[in-house]
């Protein structure tokens, strides 16, 4: 899981504030826009090995990230505390 914890530090940083007229997502519309990520991805491979690297790791991530938050839907659910199992600042 400390590989998602990186991931998502370099991927979004500040970069996935908000804008001023944006509402907060529910946990399902993120699952859905991880899905629609990885579905956007499909199933081809890459015409490189770079790219055909990147793909399976994009592949790979949003996936993780997707069952990480279902996981820690759950958990919550169950009223375990620290359900997210990195630091999200």
């Amino acid at each position: 899981m400390a590989f998602l914890s990186v991931a998502c530090a370099a991927a979004f940083g500040n970069a996935g504030a908000m804008n001023d007229n944006e509402s907060p997502l529910s946990d399902n519309h993120v699952d859905d826009r991880l899905k629609a990520a990885l579905a956007a991805l499909g199933d081809a491979p890459g015409e490189t090995v770079e790219g055909n690297c990147a793909l399976k790791a994009a592949r790979k991530a949003l996936s993780m990230l997707s069952l990480a938050l279902i996981m820690a839907g759950e958990r919550r659910r169950k009223g375990e505390k620290d359900t997210w199992p990195w630091p999200v600042n």
